[in-house]
């Protein structure tokens, strides 16, 4: 059964402000009213355990907020996953998200940016790398 606006509005509430979501009922051994819903996974996303099945909380706040499930990828805007408030999620397709994307070295993270031209992103990926790697820089040949 796929879970329903419904459904998860008799179990949560969500917080637009702070995007977090908090117990309305009591469903379980570890489900208390009023305490914050949810935990954090490896990757730094927050999970949400109804009835049995685990959703990702951005998805859910996508549920909550418009009725429907996203049709594509929720990103994150600000690129923190825990950052669930309304504001700060969009519902895109995989590519844009990709496009969205931070670059990742060695456990830092940093936004590059977004862009629609693809050879705009190339040259900002390459200017970013160079920056942070110097000489050792890996780049892609540019495609026309």
């Amino acid at each position: 059964m796929n879970l329903t606006q419904e459904r998860m509005r008799q179990l949560l509430d969500y917080n637009p402000e702070t995007g977090d979501f908090t117990w309305l009922k009591c469903t379980g051994r570890r489900v208390v009213h009023g305490e914050r819903a949810g935990w954090p996974d490896d990757r730094g996303y927050i999970k949400i355990g109804i009835d049995g099945r685990k959703y990702f909380a951005h998805r859910l706040v996508w549920l909550h907020v418009f009725g429907r499930w996203p049709t594509a990828v929720i990103d994150h805007i600000n690129h923190v996953r825990h950052d669930n408030r309304i504001a700060n999620l969009r519902d895109v397709s995989i590519i844009d998200n990709c496009r969205n994307s931070s670059a990742r070295t060695k456990r830092k993270t940093f936004a590059i940016s977004s862009f629609r031209c693809p050879r705009k992103a190339y040259l900002a990926y390459c200017e970013a790398a160079i920056s942070r790697f110097g000489d050792k820089a890996v780049l892609c040949a540019e495609s026309s």
